[in-house]
Formats: C-alpha cells, structure tokens, sequence
C-alpha cells in the first residue's frame, strides 16, 4: 500500500523551499535571557567604547611629587567604575588631566567624580562619563614606584585624606539637602565645575584651592 498523498502536493513531496530563502535564514540562536543593563554597566559600556592613550605624557605639575613632568606613563581603559585613590584620565572640552580620583558620588549620567593632583591644589568635579581611562604603571622615569594609596608620601597621603573627608561631608549634606528637598550645598571648592566647567589640563590648578 502506498502512503497518503498530501492533498496539495499532487506527488506526494513536501514543498522545496527557494535556496535564497533557505540562505538568507539565519540559524536559531539561544533565547536571549540577558536582563537590561543598570546604570553602572551602562557607564561601563560606554567608558569601554572611548578611546584611550596607551601612552600619557605629563605636561603639568599638579601631580607632583609622585609623577613629575615629562613622565610617561601606561594607562588603560576601565575595567569598572573607577574608585577613590585611582589615578586616571579625564577628558572633557578636548583636554585630557592626569589625576587621582578622590571620591565619586553616583554613578551612570548623573555620576560626578572629584578630583585632584597629589601636589597642593584645587578639587575638580566632572561628570563620571568624562574618566576614559586608569594609569597602571609609570614607563619613565623608569625607577619611579607607581603611587598608589599605599605608598604616597607622608604630606601627599595627609591632603588626600583632608580633599576625601570634605567630599564625603559634601556628599551627605547633599543626600540629606535632596530628601529634604533642600538647595543642596556648593560642592567643596569646585562650584565651577557644577555649573559644567571642564576640568582643567594637566598641571593646572585652575578650581578654587581647598589644600
């Protein structure tokens, strides 16, 4: 006995699809089960699609005396959100700054990250969206240790711990100022910068100094 015949293929076949159909299918993938990205791999994401030097060369002196002028030194682009004591670079109006991350407050958009060289100086603030990069190693000179935290000099490591303590008071007054649906307070020594001034370039120490 034959089989059935499909009623509308009078021979019995199943129907050939066109090879330009069968082509231009693409293979099934696996179902995507990835949840939105939160406001901190967004900024991730987009700190990673910049483009950073490999290669930063001091001009200024504002982070004296840990990387004098004329150092060259690696950076990279970031892993993640950066974080107190990070050295890194910041971009903002076509300028790029060597300095140390302070304290950060916030993250994705509305994050703002302040800033400092190790020398005496002013504090910057900038949007978190403006750090493209973190400095891991000094190239040259050759014998200087890269500073991190852990081994800053005695005067560099006070005034670090001085910027942070006030950005720290800043940050609460603010969270306590916006519950309260308060003005909140000017930030410590970066009013400039909160109304969108760039940072400055390396070695300018062009915020209001707060030591």
């Amino acid at each position: 006995m034959e089989p059935p015949k499909d009623p509308e293929e009078p021979n019995g076949r199943a129907p050939e699809r066109p090879a330009e159909a069968a082509a231009a299918a693409p293979p099934p993938g696996p179902p995507d089960t990835a949840a939105p990205l939160g406001r901190k791999a967004e900024a991730v994401a987009r700190i990673l699609a910049q483009p950073v030097p490999p290669v930063f060369v001091v001009a200024g002196s504002s982070m004296r005396p840990t990387i004098p002028p004329g150092s060259r030194v690696r950076v990279v682009p970031l892993a993640e959100p950066p974080v107190p004591g990070d050295v890194v670079v910041l971009e903002a109006a076509g300028r790029r700054t060597l300095h140390r991350v302070v304290h950060v407050v916030g993250d994705g958009e509305t994050g703002l990250v302040f800033h400092a060289g190790d020398a005496p100086g002013g504090t910057g603030l900038a949007p978190l969206r403006a750090v493209i990069g973190k400095a891991v190693a000094i190239l040259e000179p050759s014998d200087l240790p890269f500073p991190d935290l852990a081994h800053l000099p005695a005067d560099v490591k006070r005034r670090y711990a001085m910027r942070l303590a006030r950005c720290r008071a800043w940050a609460t007054a603010r969270r306590m100022a916006t519950a309260l649906r308060l003005t909140p307070p000017p930030a410590p020594g970066a009013e400039e910068a909160v109304r969108g001034v760039p940072p400055a370039p390396p070695g300018s120490d062009a915020t209001p100094p707060t030591g």
